[in-house]
């Protein structure tokens, strides 16, 4: 009596496992594109980086305005084996933020302030301050 009850909890946890796994590849994935737009290549093959990095079936969406860079990746998890059909199917995705190394390198805040170092004043221009440099994901689940 059992053990269908383990075996189904053994294919829930495989599930959960796979989604953990393709959200952290489309974290990944995001931060490859990122990467490759903020150096100054193309768009595509920013895209290309992403698609490389991404799990099968992923979708990429990325924004550049100006100087601020936006990738998305995300891609719907099915869940495994004919046992947990009644699950839905889970989109996971990865979003990575940031900005152009030649507005970094221009010493200048994105509002076209100079970039001062925060600890002691007049220390000269740094990194801009603003913290666009971050990880968002979400977890969204589709009926």
């Amino acid at each position: 009596m059992a053990l269908p009850s383990v075996v189904l909890v053994a294919l829930m946890l495989v599930w959960v496992v796979a989604m953990v796994t393709a959200q952290l590849q489309c974290v990944d994935a995001a931060r490859a594109g990122a990467r490759v737009v903020a150096r100054g290549e193309s768009v595509a093959a920013s895209e290309a980086a992403a698609l490389q990095a991404a799990p099968d079936g992923a979708r990429v969406t990325i924004t550049v305005d100006g100087e601020f860079i936006r990738v998305e990746v995300g891609v719907d998890v099915k869940p495994v084996g004919g046992l947990l059909g009644f699950l839905p199917t889970v989109t996971v995705d990865g979003v990575a933020h940031a900005i152009s190394e030649a507005a970094s390198a221009s010493g200048r805040q994105p509002s076209g302030e100079p970039a001062t170092d925060r600890v002691g004043a007049g220390a000269g221009p740094l990194v801009p301050d603003r913290r666009l440099d971050f990880l968002g994901s979400m977890l969204r689940v589709e009926p």
